[in-house]
């Protein structure tokens, strides 16, 4: 699987989509929710540093952005 960002995606989780509009997260989500039955599926909000520091740590490449919402899969 592949990261919005181009890295593939080889831990057991990973950003899958990146958005600045909360609605637009919700929808990925609920569409992601529809693919990946299995995995579990969150939407994390970078504008608050806890939620931001578990982008970081599933994607290193995601510390550019500070605020937005990344759909996460897989944790």
């Amino acid at each position: 699987m592949k990261s919005f960002l181009g890295s593939t995606i080889l831990q057991g989780g990973g950003i899958v989509a990146y958005t600045t509009s909360s609605q637009e997260a919700q929808k990925l989500k609920e569409e992601f929710k529809t693919i990946f039955k299995e995995f579990s599926i969150r939407i994390l909000d970078l504008s608050k540093t806890e939620e931001r520091l578990i982008a970081i740590n599933l994607d290193p490449d995601i510390a550019d952005f500070k605020e937005g919402f990344a759909v996460a899969i897989g944790i």
